[in-house]
């Protein structure tokens, strides 16, 4: 199992601890002309079923992450995804930013079979969770069409025993996001 973490999203800091906790990682920028961009790049990880009880704290960001499911190894999946990250639109290169679950689930939601079938390739699933919900949604080709559906986080992730916690650490970040103010 691997996870796409959008630095850009979700800031260094829990950037440092995932990289603390799942060592083998690797930017998805790593040998493009972007490489230098450490700070803002999306990161792909190799998770363990304990991901979420392993990033406890409460100030962690974990935003429009993706889990992927399939039995590429790390480094060929870092590859297969570094081929969608730039797109040419009139003569502009532009940043594809898959590893956004926002972006991914409206591309695969809304595209047609020919137009997804190459981002699976040895993809078995993708999966977006919503810790607010407590759930997981699955995303996965079976015989040339789409398949959704949604699960419980706990089939996918070992929640530990108090549930709450995950909870209390989500409402913390929000509550912090609004107090936030960038612009007086």
């Amino acid at each position: 199992m691997y996870m796409l973490y959008d630095t850009a999203l979700n800031g260094l800091y829990t950037l440092n601890l995932l990289q603390k906790a799942y060592t083998v990682n690797h930017s998805l920028f790593k040998g493009t002309k972007d490489e230098h961009l450490f700070d803002v790049a999306p990161y792909l990880f190799s998770i363990d079923d304990r991901f979420f009880y392993n990033l406890n704290d409460p100030h962690v960001s974990l935003q429009a992450i993706v889990a992927v499911e399939t039995e590429m190894a790390d480094k060929d999946l870092l590859a297969h995804f570094q081929q969608f990250i730039y797109r040419q639109n009139n003569n502009k290169q532009y940043y594809y930013r898959f590893w956004d679950a926002r972006v991914l689930v409206r591309f695969l939601t809304g595209s047609t079979y020919e137009q997804i079938a190459p981002i699976f390739d040895e993809i078995k699933s993708f999966y977006v969770p919503d810790i607010d919900k407590l759930t997981v949604k699955r995303y996965s080709l079976n015989r040339g069409k789409l398949q959704t559906d949604e699960l419980p986080l706990d089939k996918l992730f070992f929640l530990g025993n108090d549930l709450q916690e995950i909870q209390t650490a989500t409402e913390v970040i929000k509550q912090q996001k609004k107090e936030r103010t960038f612009f007086k």
